[in-house]
C-alpha cells in the first residue's frame, strides 16, 4: 500500500509506502516540505543532532542525518535524507520542519 498527499498535477507531493515489518518509515517528497512533528517535547537541554552536531532549540541545522531524542518516551528517531535539509527546530511539539520545498527520500527508524 502506497499513501500520496498533494498532487503530481500541481506540482508537489509526498507519498509513502506502507511495509509490513519495516523497520523504517521512508517518505518520497517532490517540492514538498519535510517534517517531523510530535506531541512530545524535544530534550531543551540538547534539541537535536544534524550530522552528529548538537543543535540548541528553537534553532535551525543542515544535514542528511537527524537524531531526535523525545523526552516522555526516551525514544530516539535517527532521520536520513538523501539530499541536505536545513532544518528548523522547536521543543515544543518537537517539530522539525524543512525552511523550503525538497526533493528526496527521508527515511526515519526508532534507534533506541
Amino acid at each position: 500500500v502506497t499513501l500520496q498527499w498533494g498532487s503530481k498535477e500541481a506540482g508537489a507531493w509526498a507519498k509513502a509506502p506502507l511495509v509490513r515489518g519495516s523497520p523504517y518509515l521512508t517518505m518520497e517528497y517532490h517540492n514538498a516540505i519535510f517534517e517531523f512533528d510530535s506531541k512530545q517535547v524535544l530534550d531543551p537541554q540538547h534539541g537535536f543532532k544534524a550530522d552528529g552536531k548538537e543543535v540548541k532549540c528553537p534553532g535551525e541545522a543542515e544535514g542528511s542525518k537527524f537524531e531526535v531524542v523525545l523526552v516522555q518516551s526516551d525514544a530516539t528517531w535517527t532521520i536520513w535524507s538523501s539530499h541536505k535539509l536545513k532544518v528548523g527546530c522547536m521543543t515544543e511539539g518537537a517539530v522539525l520542519r524543512a525552511k523550503e520545498p525538497f526533493t528526496g527520500v527521508v527515511r526515519a527508524a526508532i534507534t533506541n
